[in-house]
């Protein structure tokens, strides 16, 4: 009795549901974030880093504010996006929210396929519930706050040439070139280089005048909780201020969330979870290649400053080797505010014992407004025809949600059984719009610095569009635990998108495991050193539709230039629909759990294989056609990995130290892309991970370095 209770302790989010931890049959990491120092980062994917085996956290950027890459598993796609589903409080979002990292109780990881395929089309890439903090029952009213403060700066920087050393380098590099080519320059084939070393020297470290001398991150939280017989509630509010190293840069954002929960009567409780948040990101130039600051720092002479004597910038072409970054950074002004709710309504219905019926209804909208400014002294508004010295976009996103859910829990013997069933819709509506205005007269009114894009001579429409898309799924889960030793689930998930064709819209994607608790049988030795065994198999199929647009089933009409009809314009089919179907995976999974020392000692192994076929993949097209490339389902992609994690409670008493390490290893390989050529080399981020310098060659992972030897 007393071991089925601390089963029934430790409990699991899965899909749709909960389980006791050790009865899982599936490959799940979870973390307590209560358990965890958070440090000073206010971003709720990098506290996975480095605390769960499988999973990859990667920051490809500095910009405060920005989020991480997160994989779970490797990539298991050529052109559809990597990132895992992330499901908070039962709402699923395609990105990672903007949370509080103190609201949250809990990160749950379904890594496996048998894990995953309760979520069907879009848990190729691994799921993420998060689970955020609720009241509980008979609590007195608690409250709790928090402030951190930290400071950053450039640990090592990279040591650039000064004036001599960069002399030193060209002259030589220019002397080199003149030899090697000397009999085409004596033929007039080529010209002699030459080199042009000013009189006065102005020693300049571009990288100091962007930087800041630290940079400061305070957040702040506070929340209050608590609850009795019948209503528990939760309130909170978070802000957090992060500084970037760059001047001028900074993230700010503010949280709230209330979570109210009441049992009405025996049969009916509601709760009613409600969050929103509010960020601001002030950027640099880092999107545009040619004024991107800090490329145009490292690559400038060091012998110029950013100033001529009359206080002017020195300008590109003319005095610098690249844009003037100091006036790049003081002459241009990135906004973006972002504004997100989410609003969840659920009642648990419980007629009689064992029964148990969860309507749910939610909505997520996040609203966005970006702006840029490019005063009157930017160089390159005042050289580049037709750039834009404002330029404002629009983004309006909203996600409806709405699941029934039916489940029946009972046992007969010694057999505990549980079965699921339900049904979800959710419609994905995504508007943006944008304009720019330039051709504002220098230093006139209206000045572009009142950021009025209604005050240009010019007004344009810039990145405006209509995104949509709905699916509609049918689940089942069905659990069965005989003596807590023979543990089996299986599960299946129907779903259907309007991204795919009529006759293709549906996918179905099963899964079943088994686990044998080894330790609960009556020969195990009761005093063993390994006093807690599991062995776990599992098998599913997952699906993905993220390498597609919402619009590819259909044969869209758009309005053509005016030599598409000999003269005259008209309408052109822009994209021609496409018979395609889901990407689907395959996925077999190993796991062995065990506990040592009465459970202070804790280690799991999982070996997995995925094998994705039918990737949605953009193939070349003859021109003639009216077409230069299609979207179709063609190519396979292979992952396979080891995870291995051990865990300890070293000291138990008043002074805790509890030590948890990790290591994956995951081998990712592309094994057919169309089934005709073996290498594919892509200009463009668009298309596969990596962009350029990366390519698609069978036999090798997915977006392999393709480089000079």
């Amino acid at each position: 009795l007393l071991e089925d209770a601390k089963i029934l302790e430790e409990v699991v989010v899965v899909g749709y549901g909960k389980q006791s931890e050790k009865l899982l049959t599936t490959s799940i990491s979870s973390m307590k974030v209560d358990d965890i120092d958070q440090g000073n980062d206010y971003n709720v994917a990098k506290m996975l880093q480095g605390r769960t085996p499988g999973v990859n956290v990667s920051t490809a950027s500095g910009i405060p504010g920005e989020q991480p890459n997160v994989r779970v598993r490797g990539v298991a796609s050529i052109s559809g996006d990597a990132t895992p589903l992330y499901v908070v409080d039962g709402v699923p979002s395609d990105n990672m929210p903007y949370l509080n990292p103190n609201d949250i109780e809990r990160m749950d990881v379904l890594k496996d396929a048998s894990a995953t395929a309760i979520y069907g089309s879009r848990a190729n890439n691994g799921v993420i519930i998060i689970t955020t903090k609720s009241g509980k029952n008979d609590e007195k009213t608690r409250i709790n706050a928090s402030v951190r403060h930290s400071v950053g700066w450039v640990a090592n920087d990279i040591e650039m040439a000064n004036s001599d050393e960069y002399i030193r380098t060209i002259s030589q590099a220019i002397t080199n070139y003149n030899t090697q080519f000397a009999q085409q320059i004596a033929a007039g084939k080529k010209k002699t280089e030459t080199f042009l070393i000013p009189d006065e020297i102005q020693e300049t470290d571009w990288m100091s005048l962007l930087e800041r001398d630290a940079a400061h991150t305070t957040n702040a939280n506070i929340n209050l909780s608590g609850g009795n017989k019948k209503t528990t509630f939760f309130a909170s509010a978070g802000f957090n201020d992060q500084q970037g190293i760059i001047r001028k840069t900074s993230f700010q954002q503010t949280n709230f969330r209330a979570k109210f929960s009441h049992t009405i009567n025996r049969i009916f409780k509601a709760n009613l979870n409600l969050s929103g948040s509010y960020t601001k990101q002030n950027l640099s130039e880092e999107s545009d290649q040619s004024l991107k600051i800090i490329r145009s720092a490292r690559e400038n002479q060091p012998w110029i400053g950013p100033y001529r004597e009359d206080g002017t910038y020195n300008k590109v072409s003319v005095e610098t080797l690249r844009h003037n970054p100091v006036m790049v950074l003081d002459e241009e002004d990135i906004v973006n505010n972002r504004f997100e709710g989410m609003g969840a309504l659920n009642f648990e219905i419980t007629p009689f014992a064992g029964f148990k019926y969860t309507p749910s209804f939610s909505v997520y909208g996040k609203f966005s407004d970006g702006k840029k400014t490019l005063t009157e002294r930017h160089d390159a508004r005042a050289t580049t025809a037709g750039w834009g010295a404002i330029t404002q976009s629009k983004n309006t996103t909203y996600r409806l949600v709405i699941d029934n859910v039916f489940q029946y829990d009972g046992s007969f013997d010694k057999l505990t059984y549980s079965v699921m069933a339900g049904h979800s819709f959710e419609k994905y509506v995504y508007e943006q719009f944008g304009v720019q205005s330039d051709n504002y007269k220098n230093d006139a009114f209206p000045s572009s610095s009142l950021g009025l894009v209604s005050s240009g001579t010019s007004i344009y429409a810039s990145g405006m569009g209509y995104n949509a898309y709905a699916i509609e799924s049918y689940f089942g889960r069905l659990a069965l635990n005989w003596d807590n030793r023979y543990i089996l689930n299986a599960t299946i998930r129907s779903d259907g998108s309007s991204r795919f064709p009529k006759d293709q819209r549906y996918g179905t994607f099963p899964s079943a495991s088994f686990a044998w608790r080894a330790s609960n049988e009556e020969f195990y030795p009761e005093n063993a050193w390994i006093n807690d065994l599991k062995v776990r198999l599992s098998w599913g199929n997952t699906g993905s539709m993220a390498g597609i647009s919402d619009w590819s089933a259909m044969s869209l009409v758009s309005s053509s230039s005016s030599s598409a009809y000999n003269g005259s314009s008209g309408l052109t089919v822009g994209n021609k629909a496409a018979n395609i179907t889901w990407e689907k995976s395959t996925q077999y999974n190993f796991g062995l759990d065990a506990e040592f020392l009465k459970g202070r000692l804790r280690m799991s192994m999982d070996a997995y294989l995925q094998r994705t076929s039918g990737l949605l993949y953009s193939t070349n097209l003859i021109a003639t056609s009216g077409f230069t490339g299609r979207t179709a389902n063609k190519g396979k992609v292979e992952n396979k990995g080891l995870e291995f994690m051990v865990s300890g409670d070293i000291l138990t008493g008043d002074f805790k130290w509890d030590m948890t390490a990790n290591i994956s290893r995951t081998w990712n390989k592309l094994k057919e892309l169309d089934g005709v050529v073996d290498m594919e080399i892509k200009s463009s981020a668009s298309y596969i991970h990596g962009g350029t310098y990366h390519a698609l060659i069978v036999g090798k992972p997915v977006s392999a370095y393709y480089m000079y030897n």
